[in-house]
């Protein structure tokens, strides 16, 4: 569903920051845009609570790749493990548009005792994770990350379990196999208009 071809190595890392932002980041600095960042694409921060009247502050900075044929190889991480320990962070994030190697994250966990920060890995599962969470917000931003190549094909199926209709097409609406209940429905259907404004499509020819 997610083609990563279709977004620059630039959007890619406008992406990042966007998924930061819906999971409670604050206080993001994108640099990557600017050039000359010195090992980091966004700094960051996230707040949690361990108990009542206490906030504690992490600092995070995130490090985006998207790599469509090439692997990230040893020297880069080491790169940006001596980047994050420069700039005093709390956490790294390694987000990349692929999946490590067997053996580089062997690596990392044989190294990662060398440095004061947690090691925090986005691949490309933990990003379409992200990705499908917050559809149809970075649907609209980043169209062409869910267009797919071919066509999307509808074929024909049996009753559904909840429809919903409207007054202005009386013959045409929504249905949903099976019935999640009224808010987490409109959520799906958002999500799928979101789909298909973003792609074509082609119907089951009759029989």
């Amino acid at each position: 569903m997610i083609n990563w071809e279709n977004v620059t190595p630039e959007e890619f890392e406008e992406l990042c920051y966007l998924l930061l932002e819906e999971n409670d980041f604050h206080n993001l600095e994108w640099y990557g845009k600017s050039g000359g960042d010195r090992g980091r694409d966004i700094l960051a921060e996230k707040s949690f609570s361990p108990f009542r009247g206490k906030t504690v502050n992490q600092k995070w900075l995130c490090q985006c790749k998207r790599y469509t044929k090439k692997k990230v190889t040893k020297s880069e991480l080491t790169e940006t493990f001596n980047a994050a320990r420069e700039h005093g962070v709390d956490y790294l994030l390694f987000a990349i548009s692929d999946t490590f190697t067997a053996d580089l994250k062997d690596w990392i966990n044989s190294v990662k005792s060398e440095y004061s920060f947690e090691v925090v890995v986005w691949e490309e599962l933990d990003l379409k994770r992200e990705v499908n969470r917050n559809l149809v917000k970075i649907s609209s931003r980043f169209p062409g990350l869910i267009k797919q190549s071919d066509s999307i094909y509808f074929y024909e199926c049996g009753d559904s379990s909840t429809s919903y209709m409207s007054n202005e097409f009386e013959e045409v609406g929504f249905y949903l196999l099976n019935n999640y209940g009224h808010k987490e429905n409109v959520k799906m259907i958002n999500e799928f208009i979101q789909f298909i404004k973003s792609n074509d499509f082609v119907f089951d020819q009759e029989s």
